[in-house]
């Protein structure tokens, strides 16, 4: 009887070393396991953190980059004032006045840009926005009748008026370069007769 005492507490005593071994392991877990979530969650906030900073300083460049595209514009406007401003007060350019008035020549339209512009985009068409690209040519607006012309490409890309009215305007913007423009559409569409 005395060996099944002895057996029993040795069976106690390793039970309790087990339980005592269980008990560190699982602490020893859970301790591994909270200390892996609180850095997990100090790597997330200066994740976090690095990311909004990196944010602000794109925002920040993009604002300095869109300043200095705005300088540029303005810089562009005056400089281009300017040469308007010394060609005008230019004396050897001005023409002396003619002996005798010139006669007004005044040219009525059924169309004007503002209602036809309004009638294109209730209904567009290619006739609308060629008609637009013509008028625009006329008044000298020369951005306003390349973007016309495109448009009216848009809807047919084979029309050659659209492509003519798109290199006259370019060539009047990049002054002096007509002739090369329009050479390039001569040969683009051979046998088109430029002076239409």
């Amino acid at each position: 009887m005395q060996e099944r005492v002895r057996e029993l507490e040795l069976e106690y005593q390793k039970y309790l070393r087990k339980r005592l071994f269980k008990g560190a392991f699982l602490g020893i877990l859970c301790l591994g396991l909270g200390l892996g979530f609180y850095w997990g969650l100090e790597i997330y906030a200066h994740q976090k953190y690095l990311n909004a900073k990196l944010l602000e300083e794109k925002k920040h460049w993009q604002a300095k980059i869109t300043e200095a595209k705005i300088e540029q514009e303005k810089m562009r406007l005056r400089q281009e004032k300017f040469k308007q401003e010394a060609q005008n007060s230019n004396p050897k350019e001005q023409n002396p006045p003619p002996p005798n008035p010139p006669k007004v020549l005044i040219k009525s339209s059924v169309f004007d840009t503002l209602s036809l512009k309004r009638s294109y985009y209730q209904s567009p068409s290619f006739e609308k926005a060629l008609m637009l690209a013509r008028l625009y040519l006329e008044n000298k607006n020369y951005e306003k009748s390349i973007f016309w012309s495109l448009r009216a490409n848009e809807w047919d890309k084979s029309a050659k008026e659209s492509w003519l009215l798109f290199a006259r305007a370019r060539a009047a913007l990049t002054r002096g370069g007509e002739a090369e423009i329009l050479a390039l559409y001569a040969h683009y569409y051979e046998g088109m007769e430029l002076s239409q």
